[in-house]
């Protein structure tokens, strides 16, 4: 059988719309974000999220090196803004993950994300553990 393609372009849409149905019980306003598509960094991928900044990616599959590129891009787009920085993403057949600056872990721990699986920065990102 025969399998789809699905473009990239596509594939990080629908994780930023499965991402918005994730954040509505405590966003009821969330949406995507329009103004991203020209440099990324005029805006986050997902608005109306309070004092959160929230990127998604979303890959067939992450090994390391697309991880950590995800995340310096997330930081990047952020750009030292003064809401917290939550990089949101996700492989094919896996959960949602949340990675976030590690001085900030305490923020949210019984907010939004508590039921996501998390990661710092500082955690050494192993084979496996994606």
């Amino acid at each position: 059988m025969k399998t789809k393609r699905i473009n990239s372009r596509t594939k990080g849409k629908n994780g930023e719309l499965e991402a918005v149905r994730l954040l509505r019980p405590f966003f009821p306003n969330c949406k995507r974000s329009f103004g991203q598509a020209r440099s990324g960094k005029e805006c986050p991928d997902i608005i109306n999220t309070g004092q959160y900044w929230i990127e998604v990616k979303r890959r067939k599959a992450f090994t390391p090196q697309t991880l950590w590129s995800a995340w310096t891009k997330a930081l990047d787009d952020w750009g030292k803004s003064s809401r917290y920085l939550v990089m949101m993403y996700r492989a094919d057949r896996e959960k949602w993950r949340v990675w976030v600056c590690e001085q900030d872990i305490g923020w949210t721990m019984d907010g939004p994300f508590k039921d996501f699986v998390w990661q710092t920065e500082s955690e050494k990102v192993k084979d496996g553990d994606l």
